[in-house]
C-alpha cells in the first residue's frame, strides 16, 4: 500500500513540474493584469487574441499592452505578438502559458528607434510564465478568431471592366431577358434591364429608347 501511495505522490509532483507549479494553477483571475518592474516601468497587459493553438500545446496570440516608462506620465499603447508552450489543467480548466516569447511588436506612436529600443526592453523583461489563461477564454477567443477569418475571405478575381472608345450606354440585365411584347408593333420590351430596352422581332435587333431618340444597340444580340 506505501509503495502504491508513494508512486502516485511522484506522479502527482511530476504533473505539477510540467506545469511549472507548485500547485494545481488557480483559475484565470481576469483581465487585464498589470506589474511594475524594478526600474518603475510599468506594463499593463490585456487579454490575448488568440490566433492559433496548435496541437494545444502551442499558442499563437496577439496581445495589447500600455506601457508607462518611469521618466514619463502618458502611456505609449502597443500590440504584441507571441508564442508560448501550453499545459492545460482539467481540473481547474486553466491553460498555463510558459516559456512566453515576443515575436515581434509594434507600436505606432513611437518613431522607429524608440519603438526598437522599447521592443527589445520588453524581451529581455516581459513575465515568461506561468501565466494563467481561462479555458473557455481561449476556445471561445479561438473560435472568434476562426470566424473573423472565414468572414475576411475575399474574391480576389479581378472583376470584368467595360471599355469604349466611343459614348456608349451601360446596359444591365438580371439574368436573360425578359420579354413582353409591345401591343400593335413587332417590338418586345425587355422588362429586366435598367434601360427602356426593345427587342425587334422582324431584324432580331435591340434598340435603346432614351429621351429624345431611338438608337440601336449593335453589340446585343437577340435570345
Amino acid at each position: 500500500m506505501a509503495t502504491k501511495i508513494l508512486s502516485r505522490l511522484l506522479v502527482t509532483f511530476h504533473l505539477l513540474a510540467c506545469t511549472g507549479a507548485a500547485s494545481l494553477p488557480n483559475e484565470d483571475p481576469g483581465w487585464p493584469r498589470e506589474r511594475t518592474a524594478a526600474d518603475g516601468t510599468h506594463l499593463v497587459i490585456y487579454q490575448p487574441q488568440v490566433d492559433s493553438w496548435e496541437g494545444q500545446r502551442r499558442l499563437k496570440a496577439r496581445v495589447a499592452v500600455s506601457i508607462t516608462l518611469p521618466q514619463t506620465k502618458k502611456p505609449v499603447l502597443g500590440v504584441l505578438w507571441v508564442e508560448a508552450d501550453t499545459d492545460t489543467v482539467l481540473a481547474t480548466r486553466t491553460v498555463v502559458l510558459n516559456n512566453i516569447q515576443i515575436v515581434r511588436a509594434d507600436f505606432p506612436t513611437l518613431p522607429q528607434e524608440q519603438a526598437s529600443k522599447l521592443t527589445a526592453k520588453l524581451k529581455a523583461g516581459f513575465p515568461q510564465g506561468p501565466m494563467n489563461f481561462a479555458l473557455d477564454r481561449v476556445l471561445a477567443n479561438l473560435t472568434l478568431t476562426q470566424e473573423q477569418a472565414r468572414s475576411a475571405e475575399l474574391a480576389m478575381a479581378p472583376p470584368t471592366i467595360f471599355y469604349s472608345e466611343r459614348p456608349a450606354f451601360l446596359v444591365l440585365l438580371d439574368g436573360k431577358p425578359v420579354l413582353s411584347p409591345v401591343e400593335g408593333t413587332d417590338l418586345l420590351f425587355v422588362v429586366n434591364t435598367n434601360w427602356n430596352l426593345f427587342l425587334q422581332t422582324g431584324t432580331s435587333k435591340y434598340y435603346l429608347l432614351n429621351e429624345k431618340s431611338w438608337l440601336m444597340a449593335p453589340d446585343l444580340k437577340g435570345p
